[in-house]
C-alpha cells in the first residue's frame, strides 16, 4: 500500500484550519493547508495491564498509612513499620530506677498529607512488631510487597481528622509546660505496655543496640478495621525526629533535706535517620488488590480496549500501539508535531481519588523483555526533581487530558530510519528504564527517575483507541519535502 493510501484509511480526520494554539504553542506549528503541511491522526491500540513492582519506600520518602476502598480499580490497604531506640546506650534514661512511676506513653508521627476524602475520621492503631528472629532486621530493606510479623495486640489507639493536623494544638508536657505543635498525630499508648521500658536495665536491654532490638523491634501504624474512613491514605514523615518519636512522661521522687520532692519529666525515644539507606528500620507495606472495571479490562482477553486504566504504583500500565507508524520511514517528511493523547472519562469517585498531575511514558523492546527511555524526546535534566525535562516530554494532566510530546521521536522514524515500539503509560512513583540515545544507543540512567511524590496517590480512566466519543490517537502534523 502506497503512504498516500494508507493514510487516506487510517486518517481518523483531516484538518483544513490551523492546529490549536493553546496545545502546542502559537506561531510553532506551520498551518495546515493540505498543499504543503497536513495533519493525520493514526489509529492507536491500548491494553491494560497490572504493573509488577519492586518499589522501596524510605524513611526519606512519605510513607502511606491507610486504605482505599475504590469501586473502580479495587482495595488498597498501607501499613507503616518503624523502629524507635534510645538517643544513646549505656544508661538508664527515666532517672532513678527505684522510684520511678509512668504517666502516660505517647506516639507521635509527623504529618505530611492526604489523598481521598478528607471529611471523614481516620481510626489509627498501634501494634508491637513481633520479636521473632529474623524478623524486621536491621540490615534489610524492604520492598512495598514484603510481609513483616506483628503481634496481634492493639498498644495503641487514635481518632482524628487529617487536615485538621495542619492547625495548631496544644498540649501538656512533663506536667506543666504548655507546648504547641503543627502536623504532628499523637497517639496514646497503652500504660501496661510501655511499663516494660521501665524494667529494662543497664545490663541488658540498654546496654546496646542490638540487646535492645531483641526486646523491642518497633511499631506497626495502620488504619482499624473499624474506622469511619476507608477512602484515604494520609503520608507521613519517619525522618523528621522533631516529630516521630515515642514519648515518655513519668514521675520520680528524690530526698531534698529529709522531705520527697516529685519531679515529672519525659524521655524520647526515636527513628534513627541519617540518610539514603543508612537509616533505621523502616517499611511502608503496600497490598493492592484489584477490582471493579479494572479487574474487568486486565481480564477481558482484547488488546483494543475501548478503556484505560492508570493508577499510581503499586499500580497499572496501559500499553500503546500506535498503527501505520512503519509507513512514515518510506517518506521524506518534516515532523513538525508528533503528540499521543489521552482524554480523561467521568468515573465513579473521581472526586474523592484525583487524577495524578503527571504521566511517563517509555517504550517496550520487541521482545517484551526491557523498557527504554522515549529517543529524544526524553532529555535528562539534573536541575529537574523528576530528572528529565517534563517541557520536552510532557505528559502533563491539562483540560482533562494528557499529551505527549514524540515530535522528535517520529523524526528519527522519519529520517534516521530508527525502529519504533510499542508505548507504555503508566504513573511510577519511581521508575529506572534504560535510556535510549539520540541514535538509537542502550545505557543505564544515572539514578532511578521519581514521578510521583507520594506512592499509591492517584489514578485516573482514560479514553482508549476503540472508545467511541473521546479514543486515544497519535495526532501528527508533516510538511512534505
Amino acid at each position: 500500500m502506497s503512504v498516500s493510501a494508507f493514510l487516506s484509511s487510517a486518517i481518523l480526520w483531516n484538518a483544513c484550519a490551523k492546529i490549536d494554539a493553546t496545545t502546542v504553542g502559537a506561531g510553532l506549528i506551520p498551518e495546515v493547508d493540505n498543499v504543503h503541511t497536513f495533519e493525520v491522526i493514526l489509529p492507536v491500540e491500548i491494553d491494560n495491564h497490572f504493573l509488577a513492582d519492586s518499589t522501596r519506600i524510605t524513611a526519606a520518602s512519605k510513607n502511606a498509612i491507610g486504605i482505599l476502598e475504590d469501586p473502580v480499580f479495587g482495595n488498597t490497604e498501607a501499613a507503616m513499620y518503624f523502629s524507635l531506640n534510645p538517643t544513646s546506650y549505656g544508661f538508664y534514661p527515666f532517672g532513678n530506677r527505684d522510684n520511678v512511676v509512668l504517666d502516660s506513653a505517647v506516639l507521635s508521627i509527623s504529618y505530611t498529607t492526604v489523598y481521598g476524602d478528607t471529611l471523614l475520621p481516620q481510626t489509627f492503631e498501634v501494634y508491637p512488631i513481633s520479636n521473632t528472629t529474623g524478623n524486621f532486621k536491621t540490615d534489610s530493606i524492604f520492598y512495598i510487597a514484603d510481609q513483616i510479623d506483628t503481634d496481634p495486640t492493639v498498644i495503641g489507639s487514635r481518632i482524628f481528622l487529617p487536615t485538621m493536623l495542619k492547625d495548631s494544638v496544644m498540649h501538656i508536657e512533663n506536667g506543666s509546660d504548655t507546648v504547641y505543635s503543627t502536623n504532628v498525630l499523637r497517639i496514646p499508648m497503652n500504660l501496661s505496655w510501655a511499663n516494660q521500658f521501665l524494667a529494662y536495665d543497664t545490663a541488658t536491654q540498654f546496654k546496646s543496640d542490638s540487646l535492645f532490638k531483641t526486646h523491642f523491634k518497633g511499631v506497626v501504624v495502620k488504619l482499624a478495621a473499624s474506622s469511619a474512613n476507608k477512602k484515604a491514605i494520609s503520608y507521613w514523615d519517619l525522618s523528621n525526629s522533631t516529630n516521630t518519636k515515642l514519648t515518655f512522661y513519668y514521675k520520680s521522687t528524690t530526698i531534698q533535706n529529709d522531705n520527697p520532692v516529685i519531679d515529672t519529666a519525659s524521655y524520647s525515644m526515636i527513628y534513627n535517620y541519617s540518610s539514603g539507606f543508612s537509616q533505621g528500620t523502616q517499611a511502608n507495606l503496600i497490598t493492592r488488590v484489584p477490582g471493579g472495571d479494572y479487574l474487568s479490562y486486565i481480564n477481558n482477553g482484547t488488546t483494543n480496549d475501548d478503556l484505560g486504566f492508570i493508577q499510581t504504583s503499586p499500580g497499572s500500565y496501559i500499553s500503546v500501539n500506535i498503527k501505520g507508524l512503519d509507513t512514515f520511514q518510506t517518506t521524506n517528511r518534516i515532523i513538525n508535531r508528533a503528540e499521543l493523547i489521552f482524554e480523561e472519562l467521568p468515573s465513579a469517585e473521581s472526586n474523592t481519588f484525583l487524577s495524578p498531575n503527571i504521566l511517563f511514558i517509555d517504550a517496550i523492546s520487541k521482545t517484551g523483555d526491557s523498557v527504554f527511555t522515549i529517543r529524544r524526546d526524553f532529555v535528562t535534566s539534573t536541575s529537574s526533581i523528576l530528572g528529565y525535562e517534563i517541557a520536552s516530554l510532557e505528559g502533563i494532566h491539562k483540560n482533562n487530558a494528557y499529551r505527549f510530546n514524540l515530535s522528535r521521536f517520529m523524526q528519527s522514524v522519519v529520517t534516521n530510519k530508527l525502529p519504533y515500539y510499542t508505548f507504555r503509560v503508566y504513573n511510577p512513583y519511581a521508575t529506572y528504564p534504560y535510556y535510549e540515545s539520540p541514535t538509537g544507543a542502550f545505557g543505564p540512567l544515572a539514578s532511578y527517575l521519581f514521578i510521583n511524590d507520594y506512592i499509591g496517590a492517584g489514578r485516573v480512566v482514560v479514553g482508549g483507541g476503540s472508545h467511541t466519543t473521546k479514543p486515544a490517537k497519535f495526532r501528527i502534523i508533516y510538511t512534505k519535502l
